[in-house]
């Protein structure tokens, strides 16, 4: 089962990379602005891809002990920086809003609405 999920999230942050390759091969079809909008986000959800694939799958080593049979998980030689100053504003927001929405929700579930 622990192999699955390390497998399953190395596949899933390939499948993100392969988009990029994909949308690059479009480059000349697509108009130039809508061509680097796109591939931009690409790209940014393919580090994305990375950073929690390695997320996930080191919390999973962590908790199990479980080695990854191909040797992957602990190594992040490919990783590469996903953010840029505006969208760290766009993810400090998203994370503190999730903290608030977790907390209402575990205040609500106890009979108490705090939020």
């Amino acid at each position: 089962m622990i192999q699955h999920i390390y497998d399953s999230h190395y596949e899933g942050a390939e499948s993100a990379a392969d988009y990029v390759r994909q949308w690059n091969s479009l480059k000349g079809r697509i108009d130039e602005e809508r061509y680097a909008d796109v591939l931009e986000r690409l790209e940014y959800q393919a580090g994305h891809a990375i950073v929690w694939r390695d997320a996930i799958c080191n919390w999973f080593f962590r908790a199990s002990g479980i080695p990854d049979a191909k040797g992957r998980v602990g190594h992040h030689a490919e990783r590469r920086a996903s953010f840029d100053p505006q969208r760290r504003l766009l993810s400090a927001l998203a994370r503190r809003w999730l903290h608030h929405s977790r907390f209402c929700y575990h205040r609500k579930s106890r009979g108490r609405r705090i939020c």
